[in-house]
This record gives C-alpha cells, structure tokens and sequence, in this order.
C-alpha cells in the first residue's frame, strides 16, 4: 500500500508544471513601434514551455503571440502588430498552467512607425569600438544600444569608435594638425557625427593620448575645437573622462590631470569612467581588466554603460511627446503601490487627483475576475486612500496570489499588482 501511494505521488509530481516566470521586458514605460522587434525578456525557473500574449485595453482582452515558447531560450524578438494603443499590456505565463503567470507593471505603448529617429553618434577609441570583453555586444555602445532599443524603437545608436584613435582623429575636417601629430580622419570625426543630425554626442576619449604623453593642454584644445562644434549645431555633448590603464607614474598624472579639465568644461555632462574601476594608484582594478591592462572586461563595461544610462540622455534630448512615462500631471492622477504588499488582511491603497474626476477603483482575481469595487463616485482634487479588506465577509475566504486593483479616473486608467499572503 505504501508502494502504490509513492508511486502515485511520484506520477502526480512528473505531469505536474512546476516553475515560475518574471517578465523583465516590456514592464512598462516602453514605446515600441509598428513592425519593430524588441526583445520580450523574462526570468523563469523549469523548463516549462511558455505563453505570451498582449492587451491593447489595459488587461480588459488578450491577445495571444506565442501559445508555447521555449523557457530556455534567451529572449523572443515580437514583431509589434499594427494595433496602435497607449493602454498595452504584456502577460507571460506557464502554457502548462495558466495561473502561474507575471503581466507588465504598468501600461506601454504602440505607436505606428513614422520613421522618425532620435539619434545618438559615439565618438571614441578602442574601448567605444568594443574592445577587452567577450564578445562585442557585451562593450558598452552595444549594451547602451539594446537599451535605448528595449526602452524606445525609435532609437538609433551610430558608433564611429576606431581602436587607436586621440582627441587628434576626431577633429572636423579642416584641421590641420601640427607636426608630429595624427591627422583628423574623415568619416570617422566630429564632422561625420554632426553630419549624422544626432540629437546628442557622446566621446569616449583619450586614454591613447596619454599613452602618447600629449600635454593635458593640447587635449583640451581639441575639446574646446569639437564642443564649439556641437554647440554651433545645437547639439549637445557628453564626454567621458579617461578610464585607468596600466600606465606609467607620469601618465597616470596626465589622466588625473585630464579628468579635472573634462569636469570643468563639460560639468554635468561629464560621464565618470574612472571612479571604482581605477585603484587608488590609478591602475585597473584587476576585477575590471580584460588581461592586457588597457581594456575593460565585461564586468567593467556593465559599469561604464550604467554609468551613460545614468546620465539619462536620452531623457532630456527625446521630445516629451514621444515619451510613453507620462507625467502625473498629464494623466490628472497618481495611483501609488498599496502597502503593506504583500498584506494579511489588509492594505491601504492611496491616490492623488489633480482635478475632480469621477472615480472607479476595482480589485480583480488572476482570472479578471471582479472581486471587489472599493470606489465609484465623483472624488475632489487631493490625496485619497482607501482600505482593501478580506476582513469583509464576502471576500474573506479569498486566496493567497496575486490581484490586481485598477483606477479609473475620468478617462485615464491604470492597472497595478498586488500579493495576499494568508
């Protein structure tokens, strides 16, 4: 009898779909556009083939995009329908079992393809161009690239970083370099990059001048030639400072030097590539070198490109009308996470409405089912919160998992996750 009962068990065990997925991308914020292909990104647990499916209604309908995807495999390229909306939602789950599941954040858009582009041009040397990782989309211009891609399609990352280079090969075409200096090369300079119509620069400059001893005063006037320049074409510019290499005493003290000068003309435009990668003697941080004691490993680069993103250049060159993360004051409302999350047996859920509006907040199951209606009437302008009980004798037998609770107000709607734990 104990045999049969085990053996039971074990049968129920292997046909049963164990696992648990987390969407990554997109989880809310994104603009992606018609025919483009983003990367639907997740982490999971198991090998359990997957679902996807999209709502253009905010969660009311789905639609589905792939009814069994492999686990395993890295990503999934969607080719964005032709189903223009600002209320979309993304949902992966278990093609096994629906109910273990994760759904985007908050809402993302689709817009149609206009062929407008908001373009970024690199200017640089070897570490720009994608040397001292692994593979070349680990070098930060790729990451940064597959970044602004995930987050906006319209997005466009042109690299002209050419192993070698000083501040000398990117000047315009005209320049006339002195004697004993690399001449300025065409296509590849700070003429190519305004011809280009970015709407922002970034250098990654000039570790290879000193590696070549050029004073600190040449680099500078180089600097001082591109940054006209850009300014001239009203386009903004960001430059890195020097990154650590294994350098002799003198030109670590040109670095140091050089990264003063870079701070004190370019200020908050000044992207930091030396901080924590550098050791106090001004060397690599054997964590971060790739074995040449020049270049950065793929750890270093994740640091270099967080350290771009972190500038939020993108952000302040995008037109605010082509932003799908809408201000507050554009949707006339905030609603904010409710806490405690997860909760037993209550939360609070708080709003603020910047107008009177009537309002709607309803709780859902992970089936869209209504579980309950917590506000439906006209509110004034201010904060507001409200308490979601399972005290209440209707909902008290409710289940531990996740909800959703969604707010309407006037004709803005948003959608937002929660956990009960009994």
């Amino acid at each position: 009898m104990k045999y049969i009962t085990t053996l039971a068990v074990f049968i129920l065990l292997s046909t049963y779909s164990f696992g648990q997925v987390t969407l990554v991308h997109p989880n809310g914020g994104e603009v992606w556009h018609v025919g483009k292909q983003p990367k639907i990104l997740w982490k999971s647990t198991g090998a359990s083939p997957l679902k996807f499916s999209y709502s253009t209604d905010n969660g009311n309908s789905w639609i589905v995009v792939q009814a069994s995807y492999p686990s395993t495999m890295p990503y999934y390229k969607w080719t964005i329908p032709n189903t223009v909306s600002d209320q979309c939602l993304f949902k992966i789950s278990l093609a096994s079992d629906s109910t273990v599941f994760d759904i985007s954040d908050s809402l993302f858009s689709i817009k149609p393809d206009n062929g407008s582009v908001i373009k970024i041009v690199v200017l640089g040397s070897s570490t720009a161009a994608g040397t001292g990782p692994t593979t070349v989309d680990s070098a930060w211009v790729w990451k940064y690239r597959e970044y602004l891609f995930q987050r906006n399609t319209s997005t466009q990352v042109t690299n002209l970083a050419v192993g070698g280079y000083t501040t000398y090969q990117i000047m315009p075409d005209d320049y006339v370099s002195p004697a004993g200096r690399p001449s300025r090369v065409l296509g590849r300079n700070i003429t190519a990059a305004v011809a280009a119509s970015p709407n922002a620069i970034i250098i990654n400059l000039p570790s290879n001048d000193a590696a070549k001893n050029y004073p600190v005063s040449e680099q500078v006037s180089n600097y001082k030639i591109v940054n006209d320049i850009a300014k001239k074409n009203n386009i903004p510019l960001w430059v890195a400072t020097p990154q650590p290499r294994n350098f002799s005493q003198n030109q670590i003290n040109l670095q140091l030097l050089m990264i003063d000068s870079t701070y004190s003309l370019y200020g908050d435009h000044t992207i930091d590539f030396w901080t924590g990668i550098a050791t106090a003697s001004g060397t690599i941080n054997g964590l971060y070198d790739s074995g040449d004691g020049i270049h950065l490993n793929n750890a270093g680069h994740r640091i270099l490109v967080s350290r771009v993103i972190d500038k939020k250049i993108f952000e302040q060159v995008t037109p605010v009308t082509s932003i799908a993360e809408i201000s507050p004051s554009k949707l006339s409302f905030t609603l904010e996470q409710n806490y405690p999350n997860p909760f037993n047996p209550e939360t609070i859920i708080k709003y603020t409405l910047s107008e009177p509006l009537y309002v709607s907040l309803k709780v859902f199951d992970m089936l869209g089912r209504e579980v309950a209606s917590l506000v439906n009437e006209e509110e004034q302008s201010g904060q507001h919160q409200v308490v979601f009980s399972t005290r209440q004798s209707e909902i008290k037998n409710l289940a531990s998992g996740v909800y959703f609770y969604q707010l309407r107000a006037g004709n803005f709607l948003q959608t937002k996750k929660m956990v009960l734990l009994r």
